[in-house]
């Protein structure tokens, strides 16, 4: 029996996830920078570490496909990141170990901007960061007091993609959950 009721739309974004290694080492991170921190930020759990490509927003069920078939589209190189910097944005109140994108994941935000334009997706109105989210809604990240647990050893970290992801956002009670819908693999030139 069909639902009278139309299906919600799925929150949705596109982006990398990184190995297990990798995400203890943000954890480890994490933990340290308890002292630095507002009591109320919240860390994001290992299983939700990622690297955003590209936030769709609110993504009706019948344009699911066209975005799956443009995704296939896009060209996915194979690519390395570098994470150095620890951040605090105050809009919208993250905590992030930041890199410098090269021109290969540059040229990867673009076309997933591109895409977003095309299938009139949420589209981003910063210059695309890419960083792996530690904390949420925080607000205060003490440097000098960083900076006295010494991370200086444990950043850089480089992360080697081998997917990109479409993932959905779902709320529970234990928070936000990230779970992969789809994936395709990253190709060398």
């Amino acid at each position: 029996m069909k639902s009278s009721h139309p299906i919600a739309a799925q929150r949705l974004f596109i982006g990398f996830s990184v190995n297990k290694t990798d995400k203890c080492q943000f954890f480890d991170i994490q933990q340290k920078l308890t002292t630095c921190i507002n009591t109320e930020a919240l860390p994001v759990t290992q299983s939700n570490m990622h690297i955003t490509l590209a936030f769709l927003g609110q993504v009706s069920h019948s344009s699911t496909p066209r975005l799956l078939d443009a995704l296939d589209k896009l060209i996915k190189p194979v690519f390395h990141l570098t994470l150095d910097t620890l951040c605090l944005w105050i809009q919208p109140g993250i905590i992030c170990a930041q890199g410098i994108a090269d021109d290969i994941l540059l040229n990867m935000a673009d076309a997933a901007q591109q895409v977003c334009l095309h299938l009139d997706l949420q589209q981003s109105q910063w210059h695309y960061r890419p960083h792996i989210t530690l904390f949420k809604k925080a607000d205060r990240l003490d440097y000098a007091q960083q900076r006295l647990i010494n991370l200086d050893h444990k950043l850089p970290i480089t992360v080697s993609p081998t997917h990109l992801h479409l993932y959905r956002s779902v709320r529970t009670k234990q928070g936000e959950q990230y779970n992969i819908l789809h994936s395709w693999p990253l190709q060398n030139d």
